[in-house]
């Protein structure tokens, strides 16, 4: 830690920062509908608008990690930010989709340096138990960013449109970045020795890629992420064209998504301290599966309603809550060697990559009704099923052994 900067500076610095990225996802979709109208547009291309930040926002971590380590947080962090809010500008003054998506693509290249510092700003300030400490305020503190942002959002669409919402957007991120230039330190100050090699990562890339046990986690973990993202890109259209109800509606409707998760996991902390996350998996995997089929069978009987769509979307978000965090645990545990931190940086890219791979199918199949949101819960929970089965049947890492005398 910086001799003059408290640990309490630095903390909220850390929770300022990491809540920035999940912001431009949550907060506005509940505009996504008056976009259509206002662009004179398809579903499909506003949908795909959450596609485009997501791709970028993966290829964003990849890169601004190595050179973060190369130059410091802290020029990255600003330099970040500040291509953020020229891809925001772009988004609030847009008269084309093409410049909308082109705002968007700007969004999240930019947001990437918030996503990928926070939790490195974790490690840089703080040791021992105290990042324990750290990480639960800041786990706490990013799971109710989407619990509150579509509601926020929601109320600023039935007060002021969609524009004004990437004004919201807009305001925090600069007031963010003016804090950041004013008062935050260097916690990781550049350093010349510190070499991107591309060959040397391409082969600790192939390596990380050929364990079963770690690419199928991941594949859970992406599974678990899309079924949450499903309602960001169908729940709009579903509640507000379908369903014909407000933004304001839509907002605190999508709160039990972000609230079922938060469940999910007090409940997966609890249960840890006497199951094993395999036996928690299996729980996890049996209650949002159960979800998606009774969802399935009150969308093809015709019962739907906030109700009926709702209250399944919410236990399935329990059950997330529960397959999540386990998925992540056992995959971030693959490797404890020199390709730890690659392979644990690499888990981010990789789950909005496969993210993007599902909204943008999504898309393409111009899937917006009730029966299609209740079915890709029921998919995606096949696939999770999928990805714990060949997971389990990987060996678990060798402990490490002790060190001699030991």
């Amino acid at each position: 830690m910086a001799a003059t900067f408290s640990p309490r500076m630095m903390i909220f610095f850390i929770l300022m920062i990491g809540v920035l990225a999940p912001i431009p996802v949550d907060e506005y979709a509940p505009s996504l509908p008056a976009m259509v109208r206002y662009f004179d547009s398809s579903v499909s291309a506003m949908q795909l608008s959450i596609s485009v930040f997501l791709l970028t926002l993966g290829i964003g971590q990849v890169v601004m990690g190595p050179l973060s380590d190369r130059y410091g947080r802290r020029i990255i962090l600003i330099i970040g930010i500040a291509l953020y809010l020229v891809g925001t500008a772009a988004c609030i003054v847009a008269d084309s989709v093409w410049l909308l998506m082109a705002g968007r693509a700007v969004q999240g290249l930019g947001i990437a340096s918030c996503a990928m510092t926070a939790t490195t700003l974790i490690g840089d300030s703080f040791k021992g138990d105290e990042i324990g400490r750290v990480t639960s305020y800041f786990s706490l503190t990013y799971g109710l960013v989407p619990i509150l942002s579509p509601v926020v959002g929601g109320h600023i669409q039935d007060l002021w449109g969609w524009q004004a919402n990437f004004g919201f957007m807009f305001v925090v991120a600069a007031l963010a970045l003016i804090l950041i230039i004013a008062k935050l330190p260097e916690t990781h100050p550049p350093s010349p020795d510190s070499r991107i090699e591309p060959e040397r990562l391409l082969r600790n890339y192939a390596t990380i890629l050929r364990a079963p046990r770690y690419t199928s986690a991941v594949f859970g973990i992406a599974v678990s992420w899309s079924m949450i993202i499903s309602f960001s890109v169908l729940g709009p259209f579903l509640l507000q064209d379908a369903l014909g109800y407000s933004a304001k509606v839509y907002g605190w409707s999508a709160l039990l998504v972000g609230l079922g998760f938060f469940v999910g996991n007090l409940l997966n902390t609890a249960l840890l301290k006497n199951h094993k996350p395999n036996e928690i998996l299996k729980l996890g995997l049996g209650i949002s599966l159960a979800g998606g089929l009774v969802m399935v069978a009150l969308m093809l009987a015709q019962i739907v309603n906030l109700a009926t769509v709702m209250a399944p979307t919410f236990v399935i978000m329990v059950g997330i809550g529960f397959t999540f965090p386990n998925y992540y645990g056992i995959a971030v545990g693959v490797f404890t060697d020199e390709v730890t931190g690659v392979a644990n940086a690499l888990i981010g890219a990789l789950v909005l990559f496969g993210t993007v791979v599902y909204t943008a199918a999504l898309t393409a199949f111009h899937a917006h009704s009730p029966l299609t949101l209740a079915s890709a819960y029921v998919v995606l929970g096949l696939l999770s099923v999928a990805a714990f089965i060949v997971n389990s049947r990987q060996p678990a890492p060798a402990a490490a052994k002790p060190a001699p005398g030991a």
